[in-house]
């Protein structure tokens, strides 16, 4: 450490310290130095205790300090308060006498003014009641007046119904003649009526009939005619699918199964021709009660027939579409068979090129092997 020219402290005694101990031993100068240690560690050890205690006094003193100060300071302030609220507690008794004061003469003059509304109020009810009894005396009055003239009507009207319900008795008596012999000759025209309708009826029930079998016979015609005609191509088409081969027999037997099928039908359609002559028995049976729903009926089972034809016309189409269908789909079919066959052909000869090349390629392996 430079010492700028100043002397040390304690280099005196260190000097001195040196040219002592160059006399002794090592050993002893090193417990010496141990001991001072030591000493210099209590020293140090008792100061820093020592600093401690001060500081805690410090703290506490300048607790104590920090609460007197507080004290002092909150008395002042209270005393100030005081003052001010004196102050002001002086300056509101001051504004509540003056207020008071003012309110006093309000409410003196408020109960003057009462008492003047008083007195006009007293005058005000004597008058009311005074028109009250005079109106109560003309409502009086002129109840009694009406009650009188409600009398005077009330006899009128007794005297005029009397008059008039002899005259409606009298009227009602007539009329009830007039009626009865109404009813007599009504009753002789419906009889003539209900003899005509009987015997148009009767003629018109046996037309009816001699239609609806001529009708049936038609139909029957038709549709045994059409009958043949489907049993011909088809065993015509039976002849040609079984002259071509398998695939086309059994395209054969899916025709004869819908062959079956119309067949069912045509016999349902049968049994409906049937159903609807029993339900034409039943509208004749029926008939007795109205013409017009004999002929609305009639209509209905005209539509059914049309319905029918319609229908039969309708699968003889969906037939043709399905024969068709069929034969596109047999043409695909053969032409899908011949390019499949193409292609197998193509395979083979691929697959016959490969297996010479295969058998040309082991041949020199084996040479080499050899």
């Amino acid at each position: 450490m430079p010492t700028f020219g100043k002397p040390v402290k304690g280099s005196a005694a260190v000097k001195d310290a040196d040219k002592k101990n160059k006399g002794k031993d090592p050993l002893q100068m090193e417990l010496e130095a141990l001991r001072e240690a030591e000493l210099r560690k209590k020293r140090e050890n008792l100061l820093k205790t020592r600093l401690r205690e001060l500081q805690s006094e410090e703290t506490k003193m300048s607790q104590w300090s920090s609460r007197e100060i507080q004290m002092r300071w909150v008395e002042l302030l209270r005393n100030e308060k005081l003052e001010e609220l004196r102050s002001e507690i002086e300056i509101l008794a001051q504004t509540h006498d003056k207020t008071l004061d003012r309110k006093n003469a309000v409410i003196e003059m408020l109960s003057t003014d009462l008492d003047e509304e008083e007195e006009q109020y007293r005058l005000a009810l004597r008058t009311h009641l005074q028109n009250v009894d005079a109106l109560i005396e003309l409502q009086n009055q002129r109840t009694a007046s009406l009650e009188e003239e409600f009398e005077r009507d009330l006899k009128e009207l007794r005297h005029e119904f009397k008059s008039e319900r002899q005259y409606i008795c009298d009227k009602h008596a007539h009329e009830k003649e007039d009626f009865m012999l109404i009813m007599a000759a009504m009753k002789v025209e419906a009889e003539e009526m209900e003899s005509e309708m009987q015997t148009e009826f009767s003629q018109q029930k046996d037309e009816t009939r001699d239609k609806n079998s001529e009708e049936y016979n038609v139909l029957k015609q038709t549709l045994e005619t059409e009958i043949m005609e489907l049993q011909h191509t088809i065993s015509h088409e039976h002849d040609k699918y079984m002259t071509t081969a398998e695939e086309k027999m059994k395209q054969y037997q899916d025709f004869t199964k819908k062959d079956a099928e119309t067949a069912e039908r045509i016999s349902s359609q049968m049994r409906k021709i049937q159903r609807l002559q029993e339900s034409i028995a039943n509208w004749k049976a029926n008939l007795a009660n109205t013409i017009k729903e004999c002929e609305e009926r009639n209509k209905a089972m005209k539509e059914e027939k049309e319905g029918t034809a319609k229908h039969f016309k309708e699968l003889r189409l969906q037939m043709q579409k399905w024969r068709k269908g069929q034969e596109e789909k047999l043409n695909e079919l053969v032409c899908m068979a011949r390019e499949t066959k193409k292609s197998l052909e193509e395979r083979a000869k691929r697959a016959e090129r490969l297996l010479r090349l295969g058998g040309q390629c082991r041949t020199p392996g084996a040479q080499r092997e050899r």
